[in-house]
């Protein structure tokens, strides 16, 4: 009985860590899976349900106060649509399931986070193909754009306008890869250079040192402005977490220089959606048309300001509005206590952090910098509401977790 016991133990270990690295791979390199007009799903929804019958001894962790906040939050929502008369509009309750989802993978990867395998030739794996893949793209080598990337842009425009003006004329190139959205795969390449920026402060020489600067320069040919602000943020912060010497300051900086260069001798428009920006309202249509946006939801939610609309997506997609701030979002949908939720969601992790101080663990600043990437980003886009976005938060939540035991009452006697 005890041999069987073991051989049923090795086989559930081997299938967790199996759906561990097909999520992750799924996340950074497979499209999503057209269902109909404007429904689409991902490889992780189809195998979620062999993943819950895989986690079901672990059902204990859910009483774990995290957890509450999600599904209070979530309780939050079907509240929110009874009162707007919503509860028969079956698109919004997807956003109640990706919260469900969110806490499924948790603790999936909590599992195996718990079993202190060694990731990183893997994530060096899946950033070399994201590489290639991006340069198959950024210079359409074998017609990689009429092709492939059909596959991966989930708004034909995107792709359309792949290098061109609204004229169809020629300009910068803003690598829209396999996130089909230039600024969420400047997210995506934000999350492997938070990865590999803990191999700057070695004396010695790592390959992960050039998979950061890599990842840099991925980042600048996405051209993401609120990428570029945040990539500037968690590289002062893991400076001054780590207090860093003056040296390797100036080994990053030299490293940060040299990626600049590269990109801009790639191309001479690589850079120029970020050095031809404009500040006057009138003359940026982008920063223009987030105002409007935002202008138009406050006024909306000043109205409704405790339950919110009800989630309502069909709103935005009948008036074809972007809200392209997540903070706002929010507290449009859920109202001020959904926009409580949603921050508690991001932030309440640092709880196990020991009274609110910062733990000095390569996995806490891990969380730290993933958290400014986030929190900096839902200023002029919604990241945590994307489905690949929001699953990478919650194995970077997961891999924080599994330096505590998430039993409330170890946790404490800790």
């Amino acid at each position: 009985m005890v041999e069987i016991h073991k051989k049923v133990n090795s086989f559930r270990r081997n299938l967790l860590i199996f759906f561990c690295l097909i999520t992750f791979v799924s996340l950074c390199l497979s499209p999503f899976i057209p269902i109909k007009s404007n429904f689409f799903i991902r490889l992780e929804d189809l195998i979620l349900p062999f993943i819950l019958i895989l986690l079901i001894p672990e059902f204990k962790l859910l009483k774990n106060w995290y957890f509450i906040i999600i599904f209070s939050w979530a309780g939050y929502g079907v509240l929110s649509m009874a009162i707007n008369g919503r509860l028969g509009f079956i698109n919004d309750y997807f956003e109640l399931y990706k919260l469900f989802k969110y806490v499924a993978f948790i603790i999936l990867f909590y599992i195996f986070f718990k079993l202190n395998l060694n990731v990183y030739k893997l994530v060096a794996l899946v950033l070399l193909i994201l590489i290639l893949f991006n340069l198959l793209h950024y210079y359409n080598i074998f017609h990689f754009n009429e092709v492939v990337m059909p596959s991966f842009a989930t708004n034909k425009a995107q792709l359309d306008f792949f290098g061109k003006n609204s004229l169809g004329g020629q300009a910068t190139k803003r690598i829209i890869g396999t996130m089909g959205n230039p600024n969420i795969n400047g997210i995506l390449f934000s999350f492997f250079s938070i990865y590999f920026i803990r191999f700057i402060k070695m004396s010695k020489w790592h390959w992960g040192k050039l998979f950061f600067f890599l990842s840099i320069s991925m980042i600048l040919l996405s051209q993401s402005r609120t990428c570029m602000l945040a990539l500037g943020a968690y590289i002062l912060c893991f400076v001054i977490m780590e207090k860093v010497n003056l040296k390797t300051i100036l080994k990053l900086l030299f490293g940060i220089i040299v990626s600049i260069v590269l990109v801009k001798m790639m191309d001479e428009n690589s850079l120029g959606y970020l050095t031809k920006a404009k500040f006057n309202i009138s003359e940026n249509g982008s920063l223009r048309g987030r105002l409007e946006a935002w202008t138009e939801l406050w006024g909306m939610i000043k109205e409704k300001p405790i339950f919110g609309y009800g989630i309502n997506k069909n709103y935005f997609y009948s008036h074809k509005l972007y809200s392209e701030n997540e903070y706002i979002l929010m507290a449009w949908r859920y109202g001020v206590i959904g926009l409580f939720f949603y921050l508690a969601t991001l932030i309440a992790p640092l709880r196990y952090m020991k009274g609110w101080k910062l733990i000095h663990t390569e996995k806490s600043t891990f969380f730290v910098l993933l958290l400014l990437l986030f929190t900096i980003n839902a200023l002029t886009n919604n990241p945590f509401s994307n489905p690949v976005l929001q699953l990478l938060f919650a194995i970077g939540v997961a891999y924080y977790l599994s330096q505590f035991n998430l039993n409330e009452k170890k946790t404490r006697n800790a």
